[in-house]
């Protein structure tokens, strides 16, 4: 349909040149043919085939590669605002005291802090002590006494000079926590 369409805007634009209504504006249009036709060596009929196939086909391009321009810009326009959650697990508030030792540039340092909210693959902390993104820090539940091996995941920096740094556990511990993720409550203690 677009070649059709290509074809006749072509050969108008050949009549409007042919009556000499804007032929400067025609040249223009025509141009890509007309080159096309000087590439052809023999008679005139020969070349104005070529010129009108050449247009044609340029002209009957032209509103494919507008279409298919704007849809992507729609698509990537309509993603935009949609921002998948990236992270494995969901995320529960939850202030459980903790203890994390970890290593800046040749010295240890070891911090007592809490968490602002946790996962069943890691948590997010507050520390005074600037960690970068896969550190790796041990941090302790001090309610469970139970050690596990993490990584800074991200660190943000904020506004009282401390770092907000979300770990990811090194290995699986579904119970580090005590919180049952599935139906995100606190699992009762068993004395």
């Amino acid at each position: 349909m677009s070649w059709v369409a290509g074809i006749v805007i072509t050969l108008l634009l050949a009549v409007l040149r042919a009556i000499h209504i804007a032929p400067g504006v025609t040249d223009i249009l025509l141009r890509p043919g007309l080159y096309l036709s000087r590439a052809v060596n023999g008679k005139s009929v020969l070349n104005t085939v070529v010129l009108a196939l050449g247009d044609g086909a340029l002209y009957g391009l032209l509103p494919f590669v507008v279409t298919h321009l704007r849809s992507r810009r729609r698509r990537r326009l309509s993603r935009t605002p949609e921002r998948k959650d990236r992270r494995r697990s969901s995320r529960v508030a939850l202030a459980t005291p903790v203890f994390v030792y970890g290593w800046l540039a040749d010295e240890p340092f070891a911090e007592n802090t809490e968490t602002l909210n946790v996962s069943a693959v890691g948590g997010l902390i507050q520390l005074s002590a600037k960690v970068i993104p896969s550190q790796e820090l041990i941090i302790t539940n001090l309610q469970t006494n139970e050690d596990l091996a993490c990584r800074v995941a991200r660190s943000i920096g904020t506004e009282n000079g401390k770092t907000l740094a979300g770990l990811d556990f090194l290995q699986a511990s579904p119970n580090f926590w005590q919180i049952d993720f599935v139906s995100n409550q606190p699992r009762a203690s068993i004395d």
